[in-house]
This record gives C-alpha cells, structure tokens and sequence, in this order.
C-alpha cells in the first residue's frame, strides 16, 4: 500500500500572510494551476482511494486532483487542519509575535501577551495541541 499526501494550492490567506486552520479560503487562481500541475504530474500513478480535509480548500484540491479518475473524494473531518482560536485570520507575523514576546509586553500593542495566550490555550477546552509545541 502507497500513500500520495498532497497539500492544498496556494489560498487567498497564504497569498495575504493570514493564518488558517479551521478559517477557510479559497484557492487562488495561482493555487488552482498548482493543483492542476500537481494532477499531471501524477496522471500515470494509478489511485484507488481518495480522502480530504473537509475544509473548502482541501477538497477544492481533491477534486481537481482527481478530475477524470472516476473517483470520489472522501471527506473525513477528522483529516481537519488544526484550530488556530483566537490567531485564525490574524498575520502569521502577529501570532509570531505574540507567542515570542515576553508576557508583560507584545510587540504588537497589548500589555496581556502571556495572560491572552493562557487563555486561549485553556479557551479550547484541551481539543488541539497546539501550544504544547511552545
């Protein structure tokens, strides 16, 4: 058994520099030709099986991806990107920020860094790993 692991094409919040995980974009039409590129690279490689993320983004992919296969895409929630909280829509720059800057100050204004970052580690309710990498 082979597994083909693809990521989704170029989004508008990539283009943007915005975080996404649950927040969902769309493909750009730069992400649409990445995709399409991606298909004929694998046209000859035989694919019994396909799932995705049910993000618009990932299954947008899939199903260029899989156009003239025949197949249907799975679509398994929990292939889901992880949950961003309180960072989803902000500039990768900010959520940097804020997770590097001291918690008396942030880079970006607020006097709470360290005190906002607990709460929205804790406001999840322990779904996502997130800042267990921190």
């Amino acid at each position: 058994m082979k597994f083909i692991l693809v990521r989704h094409g170029e989004t508008l919040f990539n283009r943007l520099g915005l975080t996404q995980g649950w927040c969902d974009s769309p493909l750009t039409e730069k992400g649409i030709e990445q995709v399409r590129v991606t298909r004929d690279h694998l046209a000859d490689i035989p694919i019994d099986e396909a799932y995705s993320s049910t993000s618009e983004r990932a299954c947008d992919t899939a199903e260029i991806l899989l156009s003239g296969r025949g197949l249907t895409v799975r679509r398994e929630k929990r292939l889901k990107e992880i949950n961003f909280g309180y960072f989803e829509g902000s500039t990768n720059s900010m959520c940097i920020s804020f997770i590097t800057t001291p918690s008396t100050t942030c880079a970006w204004g607020s006097a709470t860094g360290g005190l906002a970052a607990r709460t929205a580690r804790t406001s999840c309710g322990g779904r996502w790993n997130f800042w267990s990498r921190f």
